[in-house]
């Protein structure tokens, strides 16, 4: 199949209203982060403020996934997006509307950023689940390489977009926009035909069991609870140890804030490559390729600290991003392969609520191991466990031969339950 085939999934409807107002708001959303953390210093509010206003998107978001991820498999996907994305146009719009009138608080941008995190919960494992309804298996690496491809764009082109309408309408302005936004997301998700369950399909919500029933989906395949584990290391030390150690090593040993701008603009444009090229790669073992793609993007933190030339770190960063992107698209479309999409939103879920209940343990202890050991160590150490992580993955036998052909599997806790097993 040739690319311009491949793009022929965008002259499918649905697909298509997904597509763009997934795209508007991801930009959207990449550039009013900025804005907040600007609005919160220009309203008076300190350092420590401004990063509780940014864990207050955070904590409700990695708190309520789960329960996201089991309401996302019971009921209309698309109706969940589409509260969510007016949910979180709201909370945009009053956040702006308290700037312009000259009336915001911290504590009102806490609450507001609590309701959007709260909202974003329950969208992502929605999305995750509506896309295997949208299009065939074959062209499932497709669509989410094409939805990757904006995430990536964003993280080059938002930051630079916010900084430009912050300059010209303040902050304010890029809230106002990012409103729009979800606005324009939800109307669109409102002419879609995908997504909505007959009253017959629809089952009611028993969190408690319904989340043991997405848990034995996990458990019922290594190559997936495996993977999950390597993806769940990989946030809580490599990503940690980028963000938090990165910045110091630049200034003191690459050139200061112009060499990390490069460093980071190259992983995003990595990231870009990396969804493009995955529209043209179909990988023929995908459990074993996303191992070895995060060990290659866990290699990150050491090529930071090397001590080689910036061009040379600045192309290691370029792979890292790449293999990133790389390794998300193939990791997404083999679970929507694999698992049955009536428990695909809760294993989406699970998976992202661990890696964001451990990222925040691993911003924690990044400073005190690279106090104690040293950056350049502490690097080397936070790149070498994810790696023998990946590499131990691939001494399972199920990881390396996992095909793109869904095996039958009956979970054990639900063999009694459902005596038709799972695709």
């Amino acid at each position: 199949m040739t690319l311009a085939e491949r793009l022929r999934l965008l002259a499918d409807r649905d697909f298509r209203l997904l597509f763009i107002g997934q795209s508007l708001s991801t930009f959207g959303d990449a550039a009013a982060t900025i804005a907040v953390a600007f609005a919160v210093l220009g309203i008076g509010g300190s350092a420590s403020q401004l990063g509780i206003v940014l864990a207050a998107r955070y904590v409700p978001l990695a708190g309520f996934l789960l329960v996201g991820g089991v309401v996302a498999d019971r009921l209309p996907r698309r109706r969940l997006m589409l509260s969510s994305d007016v949910v979180r146009a709201c909370s945009q719009a009053v956040l702006a509307v308290l700037l312009l009138s000259g009336t915001a608080h911290v504590w009102q941008i806490v609450i507001l950023q609590a309701v959007y995190g709260t909202a974003e919960a329950f969208f992502t494992p929605s999305v995750a689940g509506l896309v295997p309804d949208m299009v065939e298996a074959s062209h499932l690496q497709v669509a989410n390489s094409l939805l990757r491809t904006t995430f990536s764009l964003s993280l080059v082109v938002g930051p630079a977009l916010g900084g430009l309408v912050i300059l010209r309408t303040g902050p304010e302005g890029a809230i106002v926009a990012d409103a729009a936004t979800f606005a324009i997301s939800a109307m669109l998700l409102s002419q879609m035909r995908t997504g909505d369950r007959s009253a017959a399909e629809r089952q009611p919500v028993r969190l408690v069991a319904d989340l043991k029933e997405g848990w034995a989906e996990i458990r019922a395949r290594r190559w997936l609870s495996f993977t999950i584990g390597n993806a769940t290391l990989f946030n809580a030390l490599a990503v940690p140890a980028i963000v938090v150690l990165g910045p110091e090593l630049a200034q003191s040993e690459l050139g200061g804030v112009g060499a990390w701008s490069l460093l980071v603009a190259m992983v995003g444009a990595g990231s870009v490559a990396g969804s493009i090229a995955s529209l043209r790669v179909r990988i023929g073992r995908p459990a074993a390729a996303v191992a070895l793609l995060l060990a290659i993007a866990g290699s990150e933190p050491a090529a930071l600290a090397s001590g080689l030339r910036l061009p040379i770190i600045a192309a290691l960063c370029f792979v890292a991003g790449m293999a990133m992107a790389m390794a998300g698209i193939t990791w997404i479309s083999m679970v929507q392969h694999h698992v049955a999409p009536s428990s695909l939103s809760r294993v989406n879920s699970m998976d992202d609520f661990m890696t964001f209940l451990l990222l925040p343990v691993g911003y924690l202890l990044v400073g005190p191991l690279a106090d104690t050991l040293g950056p350049h160590v502490a690097m080397a150490l936070l790149t070498a466990v994810p790696l023998v992580a990946c590499m131990a993955t691939l001494t399972s036998t199920q990881v390396r031969e996992l095909g793109w052909v869904p095996a039958r599997v009956v979970p054990k806790d639900l063999m009694r339950a459902s005596p038709a097993g799972h695709a």
